[in-house]
């Protein structure tokens, strides 16, 4: 059993449910609690938004997990659409069956916002997961 499935199990590698509707805006992302396990698939051009509210002044974990090598971009904004870039970024590649985490300083009762993009160009439709941590 790959690292990744005794993490995650295989229950977050289902159909993308966040397709539909989409999530590919800010305005459209799809609200999560932290403490949550929760996955997606990724597109060619395809931009998955989440958000968040924070209940701690802590820092703040988000882990990223692929399914495969391909490269993956993940952002945090607190505001995507102030124009100021973001909180916090990960590069993750040649990662398949493992996570790779990143934090942020976030403020109590702020939301955030997270973004899971390509690093490239993707082959097929490839899945992952996102664990918010509950800080």
């Amino acid at each position: 059993m790959s690292l990744l499935m005794s993490m995650f199990g295989t229950a977050v590698f289902a159909a993308d449910t966040y397709e539909n509707p989409t999530n590919d805006q800010p305005a459209t992302a799809y609200y999560k609690t932290q403490g949550q396990i929760f996955g997606g698939y990724l597109m060619a051009n395809d931009y998955d938004w989440y958000r968040f509210t924070t209940s701690n002044t802590a820092s703040q974990t988000i882990s990223f997990a692929p399914s495969d090598n391909q490269s993956y971009r993940i952002l945090v904004f607190e505001n995507p659409n102030s124009g100021n870039g973001p909180l916090a970024m990960l590069s993750v590649s040649n990662s398949a069956g493992s996570y790779q985490s990143l934090q942020f300083s976030a403020v109590a009762g702020k939301e955030y916002y997270v973004l899971v993009t390509s690093g490239g160009p993707l082959s097929g439709i490839p899945h992952y997961s996102l664990y918010i941590a509950n800080q």
